[in-house]
């Protein structure tokens, strides 16, 4: 299976102050801000000339980043792949093999063209999310 590296997700308490930062270092702004509702989050997509990161801010305290950032503070915190597979079913079948759980439904991310979005835990690597092209 062939999978491509898409952007690290960057968990941050504002947009606005991690964009400054991160442009600071050589980092451009891909697009404005998008409000995600169905995971109430606000994301936006930075870019140098290797690597795409989504900095993502809660909405609420009921936003699952609100927990992460409470944790953690300001931090990566998962990898992005596009599978290259026929199917969803062949996706997910390919990675529980490797021992990858679902932790979410496959569902439209708004910041990444409305493209079907789902998230897989291992206990060896933490959180990544797959793109479904």
């Amino acid at each position: 299976m062939h999978m491509e590296f898409h952007h690290l997700g960057w968990a941050v308490f504002s947009i606005e102050k991690a964009k400054a930062h991160f442009c600071a270092i050589g980092f451009v702004e891909e697009h404005a801000p998008i409000i995600d509702t169905l995971r109430n989050v606000r994301i936006a997509f930075l870019k140098n000339t290797v690597l795409s990161i989504e900095i993502i801010e809660p909405l609420s305290e009921k936003s699952p980043i609100t927990k992460l950032l409470e944790k953690n503070g300001p931090s990566p915190y998962h990898a992005c792949f596009v599978a290259k597979m026929e199917s969803k079913t062949d996706v997910t079948k390919f990675l529980k093999s490797k021992g990858f759980m679902p932790v979410s439904n496959a569902e439209p991310a708004p910041a990444i063209e409305e493209k079907k979005v789902q998230f897989f835990y291992s206990k060896e690597i933490g959180l990544i999310e797959i793109v479904y092209e």
